[in-house]
């Protein structure tokens, strides 16, 4: 790739969606834009980005940004959070709280919100108890993966057996992915799905959460993006509310109000809780 077609792409990738590529990162953009330059019948990169940089392009970038953006995830990753989000839930159930709000803030293909609900389904179950996950991500193909809930054994495989057998049903066979699993409808009712784009806030949403996953995406972000976002889920979060990061994605340089926990665990101080 051009050095100069790869600028343009750095560039727009910033400007729509706050996302850093690096000077070394034009081997991994010809890789990820090839379908689309496929799929446009388009004959090199240069054609690609003139298409985004016009005035017709609107709609393409958001193929675009589904192409570049990455989305490595699994079920259970640091199962220690998913722990720790029961374990709030059964004290906020214990001081009277009925109604619980959660935000997974980049959910990929659905393997972080669907953890979160395995992990809080046996905490409600059985009570009369309002809780909801919303689950949002930039791409478009990934949150269709992550609303249909279907995975491969080798997938639901990192969860915990008990939680495999609840809550995923046999879905048939793959060809290439051998066995699938659905997640079943008592657990995915309470997951909603939604595109938002984290490099642009304010969100719509009012809140108040009782926390946040934000994990493993912000070390994609330059710092003015970042603290932008951290700055929003203050807002959003609920005094007492608990804010998860990945282990790469240390916060203490941003200025926020949050108080950690312990490195990946920062919670909105309780004054003046209602």
């Amino acid at each position: 790739m051009e050095q100069h077609v790869f600028h343009g792409f750095r560039d727009l990738a910033e400007r729509l969606a706050g996302i850093t590529l690096h000077d070394g990162a034009a081997t991994l953009v010809t890789a990820r834009v090839a379908g689309r330059l496929r799929e446009l019948e388009l004959a090199s990169e240069e054609q690609y980005l003139a298409l985004l940089q016009s005035e017709d392009g609107a709609g393409e970038a958001v193929h675009f940004l589904d192409a570049i953006s990455t989305g490595f995830t699994s079920f259970w990753r640091e199962g220690d959070h998913f722990v720790d989000l029961a374990a709030r839930a059964r004290r906020a159930l214990a001081a009277g709280q009925r109604r619980f709000r959660y935000w997974s803030a980049a959910c990929s293909a659905g393997h972080e919100p669907y953890s979160m609900a395995v992990a809080l389904e046996p905490v409600f179950r059985g009570l009369d108890v309002d809780w909801k996950i919303l689950a949002t991500d930039l791409s478009t193909r990934r949150l269709q993966r992550a609303a249909a809930g279907v995975y491969a054994r080798t997938e639901v495989a990192a969860l915990p057996a008990a939680a495999r057998a609840a809550y995923f049903e046999p879905a048939g066979e793959h060809p290439a992915f051998g066995r699938l699993y659905r997640v079943r409808e008592t657990l995915k009712g309470h997951v909603v799905f939604r595109r938002l784009n984290l490099a642009q806030p304010p969100f719509p949403m009012r809140g108040p959460l009782d926390a946040v996953f934000c994990r493993n995406v912000m070390i994609y972000f330059g710092a003015p993006v970042r603290r932008a976002l951290v700055a929003e889920v203050e807002r959003l979060l609920a005094p007492g509310g608990a804010l998860y990061v990945g282990q790469s994605e240390p916060l203490s340089h941003l200025g926020s109000g949050l108080q950690a926990e312990r490195p990946t665990v920062l919670v909105r101080p309780t004054e003046g809780r209602q």
